[in-house]
């Protein structure tokens, strides 16, 4: 590969696991306010944007490991970003992140 298509895929599993993060942090929040007693108004609309949150949060995910697949200098194997303490990189984040996923 060249090095453009190693960076391609390194930045891109980078962004993609950093808008996983962003993404299950709004969703978490919409979903705390609908458990909440404060805000009555809206429950439907709020009910639509956490699921829509909670999905794209999903794909965000799914796309950050399938490019973690091509990164040329980290070598990940399909076992290395599906099971947890078998990455020999980072071993205690990796397997956080895979179980948190």
């Amino acid at each position: 590969m060249t090095s453009s298509s190693s960076t391609f895929f390194w930045l891109t599993s980078r962004a993609a696991g950093t808008t996983a993060m962003v993404l299950a942090s709004l969703a978490v929040g919409v979903g705390l306010t609908m458990g909440g007693k404060l805000m009555r108004r809206g429950a439907v609309d709020r009910r639509t944007l956490h699921e829509i949150l909670s999905l794209s949060t999903m794909v965000a995910i799914a796309v950050h490991g399938l490019t973690l697949l091509g990164d040329t200098w980290l070598h990940p194997s399909l076992l290395d970003i599906a099971l947890p303490w078998h990455a020999s990189f980072e071993r205690l984040a990796t397997s956080i992140g895979i179980i948190a996923g």
